[in-house]
């Protein structure tokens, strides 16, 4: 399965990336770019990825699809609102995301013998 790249208008609506732009001084695209283009050497799907991979390690060959954009969009959004020092968001977002990774290395076998993950839904 090819692991998903996320685009900025899946997860976060015109008025939030305007404000997450206004903050960091770029503009709207400036931010897409930054989530969605594979040659940006700070691209976040990929620092999603690469993060994932390690904290995760060989299971995330169980992961689905949508495991994948759950997880991800989480890593972008802690990242996006750390950069801006909003603690609030910040903590939210990693408690969150720590919360599923947790819950992805206690990974339990269901009746079905299918993967199922605590706190993520199957999509």
């Amino acid at each position: 399965m090819a692991i998903p790249v996320l685009k900025a208008e899946d997860f976060l609506n015109e008025g939030i990336l305007q404000e997450i732009a206004d903050i960091h001084g770029l503009s709207t695209e400036g931010i897409t770019d930054l989530i969605e283009n594979p040659e940006n050497p700070k691209n976040l799907n990929i620092r999603a990825e690469n993060y994932l991979s390690i904290r995760l390690g060989n299971r995330v060959t169980g992961l689905t699809e949508g495991n994948w954009k759950t997880l991800k969009e989480y890593y972008i959004q802690w990242k996006l609102y750390e950069s801006v020092e909003l603690e609030k968001e910040t903590e939210d977002k990693k408690k969150t995301l720590d919360d599923l990774i947790k819950g992805i290395l206690s990974m339990n076998l269901n009746t079905q013998g299918e993967k199922k993950i605590p706190g993520i839904m199957k999509f």
